[in-house]
This record gives C-alpha cells, sequence and structure tokens, in this order.
C-alpha cells in the first residue's frame, strides 16, 4: 500500500465525528476525542489542534491505532468521505 498521507486535520475529525466520536476536552494544542462502546468502554483520541494542520509521520498511524481502525479500513473510510 502507498503513503497517502499528509492529511488535512479536518478530514480526520469529520471521520471521527461520523464514527461517533465527540469532543472530550481541549488543552493547548491537542483535542480529545472520547467513544463510550456498548460495554462502557471508552476509546480516547488525541489529535493536534492547530488550524489547518497536515498530519503526517508517525502521527497519523498513532491516530489510526487509537481509532482501533487498521490502516486500510481507515483510508477505505477516509475516501467516503
Amino acid at each position: 500500500m502507498s503513503k497517502r498521507y499528509p492529511l488535512k486535520r479536518y478530514k480526520i475529525i469529520k471521520l471521527l465525528k461520523k464514527e461517533g466520536f465527540k469532543i472530550d476536552r481541549t488543552s493547548g494544542d491537542r483535542v480529545q476525542f472520547v467513544h463510550y462502546n456498548y460495554k462502557g468502554k471508552k476509546r480516547l483520541v488525541t489529535i493536534p489542534n492547530q488550524d489547518e494542520f497536515s498530519i503526517k509521520g508517525e502521527i497519523l498511524p498513532s491516530i489510526i491505532r487509537q481509532m482501533g481502525l487498521t490502516i486500510r479500513e481507515f483510508y477505505k473510510k477516509i475516501e467516503t468521505l
């Protein structure tokens, strides 16, 4: 699979909201999104909080892992936005 990043921050936020994540808190240069599953366990995803910030490098795979997706699933979902 070829590398398809950097991605714009707003696309990742749009996907998070579509997947049911909600903003939990913001502090400084980070935003944390939270999602509760049917058992009440929560999943936190932290992304940088800078306007038009391109997310690249090691940050993007970390966000994908925090969401509980594989890279392939993530890019399929991003393409449908």
